[in-house]
Formats: C-alpha cells, sequence, structure tokens
C-alpha cells in the first residue's frame, strides 16, 4: 500500500492577501494578488541573438514564495541572463536568488494531446522559501551580452496563514454502529452534518470508517471558514471508490486531520469557472489514492510547498 502523509493548505482567493509595506518609490509596488505590467509591441532585434523586453507578469504570491515571468524577443543564442536580488522590504542588505530560467520554445507534451503545450520565449523563475505575511523587495536585471539591459524593482507581500474561527458551533458526526455516548448535536452521516452547518461552524468526524462520496458547495468567508476535521479521538478513514468530495463551486472550506484511502480523487473540482475559492488542506493522510488534491480551473493556479506542517499554497488569478 501507499501511503502519503501530507499537509497542505491550498489557498485559491487573493482577497486575502496581506497589504505591502511603504517601499522607496523606485519599486513598483505589487499586492500579493499579482500583476500583469504590459509592454507596447516592439519590432524584433536585428540581431536575433539580442534582446528586446516583452510583458512582466509577478504571479500571485503563496505562502512562501514569489514567482515571476518576464517575455522577451530575440536571445536565439540563449546566452542572456535574469539576475535575482531580495530582502525583506526596509533592509539594507539584498540576498541572491537563482537566476530566472531561460525558457524557448520547448515541446510540453501530456497523455491527452489536446494539453500539450509549446512554451513562448520568456524567462521565468520564484524565490523560495519565504515567510508569511511579509513585504519583500525584489530586484530583476536581464542583461544579453549581445545586446540588450533591463531592471525590474518591486515590493510584493506573501500571502497569510488562515485561521480557523473559535466561535463556531461544533457539529458531530459518528460512523455507522457508533454505541456510545454522543455528544450534540450529533448526526450519522456527513451529508446531514453538511447540511446543517453554517459558515464558522466545525463538522467534527469521529473515530471511524466513513464511506460515501459528499459534495461540498456552500459559501463561507475566510474569517469563518466551514471546517470539516477529525474529532480528536482516533483515526477518522474515508474510503471507496470514485471521489470522496467534491469541492466544486465552494468558498472557504478546511479539512484537517482526515485519511482518505482509495477512489480516484480525495479532494477535487470539477473543470470550468466554478472553481473552489479559499480552500485549505491540512494534516490530512492520502493512501493508493489516484489523486490526493486535484484542482482543475480556467483561471491560473500557483503552488510552493511548505515546511511540514505548514502547507502548499495556490491560488487563482
Amino acid at each position: 500500500m501507499k501511503s502519503f502523509p501530507i499537509a497542505l493548505a491550498l489557498l485559491l482567493d487573493c482577497a486575502c492577501c496581506a497589504g505591502p509595506a511603504r517601499a522607496d518609490e523606485s519599486f513598483l509596488v505589487v499586492d500579493a494578488a499579482g500583476r500583469i505590467e504590459r509592454v507596447a509591441t516592439h519590432a524584433a532585434p536585428q540581431d536575433p541573438n539580442a534582446t528586446t523586453v516583452g510583458d512582466f507578469y509577478a504571479e500571485p504570491s503563496t505562502l512562501h514564495s514569489l514567482g515571476f515571468e518576464w517575455n522577451i524577443q530575440g536571445d536565439d543564442n540563449r546566452n542572456g541572463r535574469v539576475a535575482v536580488e531580495y530582502r525583506r522590504a526596509g533592509e539594507s542588505t539584498w540576498n541572491v536568488g537563482q537566476y530566472l530560467l531561460r525558457i524557448h520554445g520547448e515541446q510540453v507534451a501530456f497523455r491527452e494531446p489536446k494539453l500539450a503545450y509549446t512554451c513562448g520565449n520568456l524567462y521565468a523563475g520564484s524565490i523560495l522559501f519565504l515567510e508569511p505575511a511579509t513585504a519583500y523587495e525584489v530586484k530583476l536585471t536581464l542583461d544579453d551580452p549581445d545586446g540588450g539591459h533591463a531592471e525590474k524593482r518591486l515590493q510584493m507581500p506573501t500571502k497569510t496563514l488562515p485561521r480557523m474561527f473559535e466561535g463556531g458551533r461544533k457539529l458531530h458526526v459518528y460512523p455507522p454502529g457508533f454505541a456510545g455516548a454522543k455528544a450534540d448535536p450529533a448526526f450519522g452521516q456527513l451529508a446531514e452534518a453538511y447540511a446543517a452547518c453554517q459558515p464558522g461552524d466545525v463538522i467534527a468526524l469521529h473515530a471511524g470508517d466513513y464511506s460515501g462520496n459528499y459534495r461540498l458547495d456552500k459559501s463561507a468567508t475566510r474569517e469563518r471558514p466551514i471546517v470539516i476535521r477529525d474529532a480528536g479521538d482516533g483515526p477518522v478513514i474515508l474510503s471507496g471508490n470514485g471521489n470522496f468530495l467534491d469541492v466544486t463551486g465552494s468558498r472557504h472550506h478546511w479539512i484537517h486531520g482526515l485519511t482518505f484511502r482509495g477512489g480516484s480523487g480525495a479532494i477535487c473540482n470539477a473543470p470550468g469557472d466554478a472553481g473552489a475559492h479559499g480552500l485549505t488542506v491540512t494534516r490530512c493522510r492520502f493512501e493508493d489514492c489516484y489523486a490526493g488534491v486535484f484542482m482543475r480551473s480556467t483561471s491560473p493556479i500557483t503552488c510552493s510547498w511548505a515546511p511540514p506542517g505548514r502547507g502548499i499554497a495556490a491560488s487563482t488569478s
């Protein structure tokens, strides 16, 4: 049996971002939702090995990373580079990051041919292992020995960590055949408890085995998420076939401390615009699942790993 203990936080809403601190006037201030800086179309350089810069994209930030894409024309011999420096806002010493990755015309293939694509002409990369809810100043310097120089200076914050609401109700769910004393309000099915829950409530699943496929489509808020978690009295195992938790159209749900066993998708959403916003998944375990957390969206999604127990953060722009 393949077993994957994992802790992750999928933040699919950009309205919860930390505000930037004050920056020097030479810095472009960007919030955590990201920004595209368009550049008027220029003719390609006469020398195909020289570089002309194009659109610049600061991707939505995550808890621990900032990401960038910088489109260009030229540099056919690939000898240009973009140096990366960063520091906390207000500090004087720059840290040196990895050069942005040079990308030009690579073929990306999938099992489904319609998903295959050809990469553009650009630089892309991330600054990793940053602190949450912290503003950083970034300096990107492009140099091409065949011709071409440009610099981007910006300030941008990482995302903030979500929090569970402490003032909500606790709805208790017990597995089939449970014979002990039950706390009120008690439910025999997760679907029944979910139908009765409101933003800020916690649905506590007590130790045991559960089966079934559930649709979670209610709207909550970042300040008052709907939490579905273990009750703390032993392992909670969801097993069976199909997709266990379909979160299509949900807003600000938090899944914590559950074990998913088998099935095609433990936590997933249907493709399209509905998506799942503000989804957080922490300290869950996935055993023999085809996909643990499978998010599909018509909008871009960015992810980054966090230290154990802290999370993966993802955002739609």
